[in-house]
């Protein structure tokens, strides 16, 4: 499997204080051109922002030599474009008209209506109404938008509740969100593969989840549910108060190379960082109890991974083709290792296996074919009592399994 991948070019903007680009200083009495070459010397330009972007209007860099040259460049739209409240930008003032041509239903009791899809709605900026023929729009259903390639931002009005699995999902073009007040509910993997967004904005009025830096958490930031993952940063560093890092989390994110996992995290969900393939290196710490089924599927980026000793379980397909790994000690703290946790693993020439572990699934070692040393933290004994898959190490080419009192063979442990 291989996200979807749409080509964007954008400009990005950063808002730049004062500051000198250049190498020496400037020489001779000015009137040169701005590359320096009549006069004989090199300008440093010195870069103010002499007019601020925002989501209507570009900006303008200006570069100032103390010789007295100067030139200006233009900055792009702010990349973050719209964060809307009431259907009004709180950015730069633009009112979006209400979509029409949405598909509804109506709930079962009769007293509101669903959106339960796109319709014949052709808008890119999505301004789903309050109401809809007298009755409120209360909820979003599930896969609602999902695929819809040419939405661009999704303006989910104070009168929602309820926003369903997949609602936003595979729409690549989707840049910006703003949800309303309140929102109480929001379903599994709702921006999933939307791998476009910038900006998440929730209303400081809702009761149930927030954003920071346009993440999405619930309302105390113990849980992040979606990281932006169109950001242009190369590293993030989880805030401490998060506790809990949510199913797909940053699936799919192509941009970040190192996440920093702090001391309060306790679990990983399942698919958190799926296919992040440009992640090097991920620490897991002692505090974090459940790595979730896919959680680390095909980063096959990723050279080091350290397992925290608190770690109970490795879910199923947890580092599946994770192709640049090359070694992994299992502390002894984990019991269980999932099915297919390391299948695939192409480059893993050594592990590790502490003795807590009790359950070894199937096809968790499956074509790890540079597997050449296996160890065990316990007696022979206990290695065998250990329950096996099927498969479990099939197509890898270790031998046997070395434990503290000893060597035990497992040709044909299949």
């Amino acid at each position: 499997m291989r996200c979807k991948r749409v080509l964007i070019s954008l400009l990005a903007v950063t808002t730049i204080g004062t500051g000198a680009v250049g190498l020496t200083s400037c020489v001779g009495n000015g009137g040169g051109s701005t590359n320096g070459s009549a006069t004989g010397h090199t300008h440093v330009w010195n870069e103010s922002v002499s007019k601020e972007a925002t989501c209507a209007e570009e900006g303008e860099m200006l570069y100032a030599c103390d010789c007295g040259e100067s030139y200006t460049e233009g900055r792009d739209f702010n990349p973050y474009s719209h964060r809307y409240e009431d259907y009004v930008c709180l950015v730069c003032g633009m009112e979006l008209m209400l979509s029409t041509g949405l598909s509804y239903k109506l709930s079962d009791d009769g007293t509101y209506y669903v959106v339960k899809g796109i319709g014949e709605c052709t808008d890119k900026d999505i301004a789903i109404p309050a109401s809809y023929e007298g009755l409120p729009v209360k909820e979003i259903a599930g896969w609602a938008f999902s695929d819809c390639d040419y939405t661009e931002s999704v303006i989910i009005p104070d009168s929602v509740t309820s926003v369903g699995d997949g609602a936003f999902s595979d729409c690549f073009l989707l840049t910006n969100v703003s949800i309303g007040m309140s929102v109480t509910s929001i379903g599994d993997g709702v921006f999933s593969n939307s791998e476009s967004i910038k900006y998440i904005d929730v209303s400081k009025k809702n009761a149930h989840y927030s954003s920071l830096n346009g993440n999405l958490y619930n309302k105390d930031q113990t849980k992040l549910i979606q990281y932006a993952i169109d950001k242009e940063a190369t590293s993030f560093t989880i805030p401490d108060s998060v506790t809990s890092i949510g199913s797909r989390a940053f699936f799919c994110c192509d941009s970040l190379r190192s996440v920093t996992i702090p001391d309060s995290v306790t679990s990983i969900g399942d698919e958190a960082f799926y296919w992040c393939y440009r992640l090097t290196s991920v620490t897991i710490p002692d505090t974090v109890t459940d790595i979730g089924a896919s959680a680390f599927y095909d980063c096959s980026g990723l050279t080091s991974v350290t397992i925290g000793n608190r770690v109970t379980s490795i879910g199923e397909n947890a580092f599946y083709s994770c192709s640049d790994l090359t070694s992994v000690t299992i502390p002894d703290s984990v019991k269980s290792i999932g099915k297919k946790a390391f299948n695939a693993c192409a480059r893993l020439t050594s592990v590790t296996i502490g003795d807590g572990v009790t359950n070894i699934g199937a096809e968790a070692f499956l074509n790890c074919e540079r597997l050449t040393s296996v160890a065990f933290n316990g007696t022979i004994a206990e290695w065998n009592a250990i329950e096996k898959g099927s498969f479990w190490n099939a197509y890898m080419p270790a031998t046997e399994v070395v434990c503290i009192d000893g060597r035990v063979s497992i040709v044909g442990n299949v």
